[in-house]
């Protein structure tokens, strides 16, 4: 019976983890719109990349300046650089509007991953180096607040909220499992946990934010379909009495005081017969012809 339950908790295991990866690799085939609008989700509010930049910089240095320790002193300065730089990317983030999706996504991706990684080394580094138990009690904190913070906040793209999680957490999670005592053992179980916990969290905010976002596009797209069947002919594509009206209010609109604005008048002679003689069919053919020549000759 235990063999049973065994098989059966280890099928389990493997069915949630298939899932995972199925929303992990789902999300590499959106929409073109949707991937972007979730990917500048990542840039939205640099100022909350700003504080935790900050939070970062002062944890890592006053941990450094505690123990005077070289190693985790280099390290803070890395991470220095890398939250500097990710907070100027972010604010320049208007001026790559031009740049594609995967393009914004991969740039993200470096400084996202880099920060996460430093965050959770120095972290491991403090209690490797058993630094004094405020270096530790910073560092580590800092670290468990960013990875769980950062797994809601970058949820839109979940493969980059859950490798942030991972990274800054993972390293400490080692280094708690290689100490000697029993809260240290604990503490690496009780994170390790966390992982899981949040990764589930994470799906359930971007599953949320993907429908609403497709729905959104959706909607979008409707509505500017119908506008278009409203206001044009289907026959010949041209624009027919709704859209004229409407055209030509915005082109009055847009007429300077001292201009006018010409229309044209044009009428098909015979039309009627053709009607009548061949059919409506080969009517509308000959209004579609009619319509394509328009095009060819007249500027837009």
């Amino acid at each position: 019976m235990r063999g049973i339950a065994d098989l059966t908790s280890g099928s389990i295991q493997i069915k949630r983890l298939r899932n995972l990866l199925q929303v992990l690799f789902r999300t590499n085939a959106l929409d073109d719109r949707v991937r972007r609008t979730l990917v500048e989700t990542l840039y939205t509010q640099p100022s909350s990349l700003a504080i935790g930049a900050l939070c970062g910089i002062a944890t890592s240095g006053v941990a450094a300046y505690i123990s005077q320790n070289q190693t985790i002193a280099e390290a803070s300065i890395v991470l220095s650089i890398i939250g500097v730089i990710r907070v100027v990317i972010a604010h320049a983030l208007p001026r790559l509007k031009h740049r594609d999706a995967r393009s914004l996504e991969l740039l993200f991706e470096a400084g996202a991953f880099s920060f996460a990684l430093m965050t959770g080394t120095i972290a491991a580094l403090t209690v490797y180096y058993d630094a004094p138990l405020e270096a530790q009690l910073l560092t580590v904190a800092n670290s468990i607040a960013y990875g769980v913070g950062i797994a809601a906040r970058n949820a839109g793209r979940p493969a980059i909220a859950i490798g942030q999680l991972c990274l800054s957490l993972v390293p400490e999670i080692a280094v708690f499992a290689l100490k000697e005592g029993v809260a240290y053992k604990v503490l690496a179980v009780t994170l390790s946990l966390v992982l899981p916990a949040m990764m589930s969290i994470t799906l359930n905010v971007f599953r949320t934010l993907r429908t609403s976002i497709a729905a959104a596009e959706t909607s979008a797209r409707l509505a500017q379909k119908m506008q278009v069947l409203a206001r044009s002919d289907v026959v010949t594509g041209l624009l027919n009495r709704a859209g004229l009206n409407h055209e030509l209010v915005e082109r009055l609109a847009q007429v300077a005081p001292e201009r006018k604005l010409a229309l044209f008048w044009m009428d098909l002679d015979r039309f009627k017969q053709v009607n009548d003689t061949l059919g409506h069919q080969v009517g509308d053919r000959l209004l579609a012809e009619v319509a394509n020549r328009l095009r060819a000759v007249t500027p837009d």
